[in-house]
């Protein structure tokens, strides 16, 4: 996906290899390989829904953050957005 909506490439490379790194403890049942499965079927759905580049872009880091500091993982039900934020590129 091309990087819209205001997010550059690099920024969805960063959540990318912070997601990698946050979910690397976590058992196979939401593990990075979860986390590509769920994302390619979030881009088969926006492509299928015919959302617009920027829309699927959202989708795509939607998809890649939603286990990031899953209160079953992180031992915290206070974790805020604040704490999974990257820094743009």
């Amino acid at each position: 996906m091309t990087g819209t909506a205001g997010v550059s490439p690099a920024v969805v490379a960063a959540a990318e290899a912070f997601v990698r790194k946050e979910l690397a403890a976590t058992d196979a049942s939401h593990d990075f390989a979860h986390i590509q499965r769920v994302r390619a079927n979030a881009r088969n759905l926006a492509q299928l829904e015919g959302l617009t580049a920027d829309a699927a872009c959202l989708v795509d880091l939607a998809a890649l953050l939603h286990d990031v500091r899953d209160w079953k993982y992180s031992g915290s039900d206070g974790a805020t957005a604040e704490a999974v934020q990257v820094p743009a590129g």
